[in-house]
């Protein structure tokens, strides 16, 4: 269980720098998306849901597939995505990717 705690604050320490990170990007992404910080905030807004409904589902996903796999599932998600992040070129498909990216 102790291997369990570690593991749970490893994720959510992951999941802080993600926040971090797509904050601190934001000046360069208005710069290569030619969009205004408000449309931007946007993206923000896509990932704090996919984090509300990540929270949310997290339960049911614990009780049918445990702890571990759970949070495995969620690192797997995330990776996945942030190699997804470096290729899209689109704006609607960035906004599902920070939706995503929240939810692992």
């Amino acid at each position: 269980m102790r291997l369990m705690f570690y593991y749970g604050c490893l994720f959510y320490f992951i999941v802080g720098i993600i926040h971090v990170c797509i904050g601190s990007l934001i000046p360069s992404l208005i710069q290569y998306y030619g969009k205004t910080p408000d449309q931007l905030g946007v993206l923000i807004f896509f990932q704090f849901t996919g984090f509300l409904f990540g929270v949310l589902s997290s339960p049911i996903l614990v009780r049918k597939y445990h702890y571990f796999k759970t949070i495995t599932l969620g690192v797997l998600v995330m990776s996945i995505v942030l190699g997804g992040f470096i290729y899209i070129k689109e704006w609607a498909y960035l906004a599902v990717i920070c939706f995503v990216l929240g939810y692992g």
